[in-house]
């Protein structure tokens, strides 16, 4: 499927967010829990993978727009 430069702007922008997301609500939030270091290293493991997931894949999108 062949999307415009102006799409490609958007989808990359959408994941951009969600990478901010995961690293607002996973990575900041698992410091403000009162619990022991590891819940917050499992709170904050999948936040880092999934942040890290969707900035490559709009990375990847941005990279596009340029070609």
């Amino acid at each position: 499927m062949k999307y415009s430069k102006d799409q490609l702007k958007i989808i990359a922008t959408f994941f951009s967010n969600i990478a901010v997301a995961w690293f607002s609500g996973g990575i900041l939030a698992s410091y403000f829990v009162v619990a022991p270091i590891l819940k917050k290293l499992l709170l904050a493991g999948p936040a880092i993978f999934f942040m890290y997931f969707f900035f490559m894949i709009s990375l990847y999108v941005s990279e596009k727009i340029t070609k």
